[in-house]
């Protein structure tokens, strides 16, 4: 979205009337937006509230670094910074509940690993970030194990 703070502003308000049943929105900026300056953590802060709305504003102009391992550290500390424990969760916990993360889901094994680790008694409270919802990666720290798919793209995240 080009035209500034306001445009976005604006695009923001036009997917909630667009999609009103929505859990939350991602605000994704790109090569212009790095360039021009546009802020779209205030904005994003206050839709947030507006809406009373998880709103995560993920700086990633270019997807940057080698294998585009940075562009996943930003978003990965977009999630913590703008998703982790911001609010109630509500959770029923058990002593096996597992995280797969860094499974982009490209070929369906993300389908494949769920059931399996289902069939062998834990369960999968996330599997993200490829087929993850809001809700998932908001019950992500809830998890007694994260289990890593991508090393290089989330083991710190874990």
């Amino acid at each position: 979205v080009f035209g500034g703070d306001k445009k976005l502003e604006q695009v923001i308000d036009e997917v909630e009337e667009l999609f009103p049943l929505n859990k939350g929105i991602t605000v994704q900026s790109e090569c212009p937006i790095g360039l021009i300056g546009d802020d779209i953590e205030a904005v994003s802060r206050k839709k947030a509230k507006e809406h009373a709305k998880t709103i995560v504003p993920v700086r990633c102009e270019g997807f940057r670094g080698v294998s585009q391992s940075l562009g996943h550290h930003i978003a990965n500390d977009a999630i913590r910074d703008w998703v982790f424990d911001k609010k109630e969760v509500e959770f029923e916990p058990s002593a096996y509940d597992v995280n797969v993360i860094g499974d982009y889901n490209i070929g369906g094994d993300a389908w494949a690993s769920r059931i399996l680790l289902e069939e062998v008694g834990l369960r999968v409270v996330g599997n993200w970030s490829g087929d993850a919802t809001l809700a998932e990666i908001e019950r992500a720290p809830k998890a007694k194990l994260n289990l890593i798919h991508c090393y290089r793209s989330m083991n710190y995240i874990c």
